[in-house]
C-alpha cells in the first residue's frame, strides 16, 4: 500500500480491499508507518523477490521537514545470516559507485548519507539529504556523458 496523501485515508484503504488496511497482509506493519510522512509504504509476500532482495516483508517512509528529505526503510530477511550479508553487500556497492570517478560530487555526498545497518533479521536503511542536492544530482546522473559503447567483436 502507498499513500502520498495522508487526508486520503479512506481511498487508501478501498485500494487494500472492503476489509481496511488493519486486516490486509500488510496491516501488521501499518504500526510501524508515519502516516502523517509525505510518502510511506509496506509489503509483504509469501517469498523473497530473488536472490538480491531476500525481503518478505518491508516498510518505510519518506518525510520533509523544510528542505530536507529523509528516508527510513525496514527489511525483514529469514534469518540474520541473510540479513548481515545483505548490508555488506551494499555498503560495498555505495563505496564502489561513491569511488568512481564518473559519480557526479553532489551524488558522492548523497551516497556518504546512507546508513545501512542490520539487528537481527532486520535490515534498516536511512538517508537524508536537501531537496537541492537531490535536484542536482538527478540532473548531473540525467546530462552526463554517456559511457564509451563497447568494441564490436572481431569478424
Amino acid at each position: 500500500a502507498f499513500n502520498i496523501d495522508p487526508i486520503r485515508k479512506a481511498r487508501l484503504e478501498g485500494f487494500v480491499g472492503k476489509k481496511g488496511l488493519a486486516k490486509s497482509p500488510v496491516g501488521s506493519l501499518f504500526g510501524k508507518l508515519d502516516p502523517k510522512a509525505a510518502a510511506f509504504g509496506a509489503i509483504k509476500l509469501a517469498k523473497p523477490l530473488d536472490r538480491e532482495v531476500p525481503f518478505t516483508t518491508a516498510y518505510g517512509h519518506v518525510t520533509l521537514a523544510g528542505t530536507v528529505a529523509s528516508a527510513t526503510l525496514v527489511g525483514t530477511t529469514k534469518d540474520a545470516t541473510t540479513a548481515g550479508q545483505w548490508v555488506t553487500e551494499v555498503r560495498r556497492e555505495i563505496t564502489k559507485t561513491a569511488g568512481r570517478d564518473r559519480t557526479p560530487a553532489v551524488a558522492k555526498k548523497i551516497l556518504g548519507a546512507i546508513a545501512v545497518s542490520s539487528a537481527g533479521a532486520d535490515v534498516t536503511l536511512k538517508a537524508s539529504a536537501s531537496t537541492t542536492e537531490l535536484y542536482d544530482a538527478f540532473l548531473a546522473m540525467m546530462t552526463r556523458e554517456p559511457p564509451e559503447p563497447p568494441m564490436p567483436p572481431a569478424p
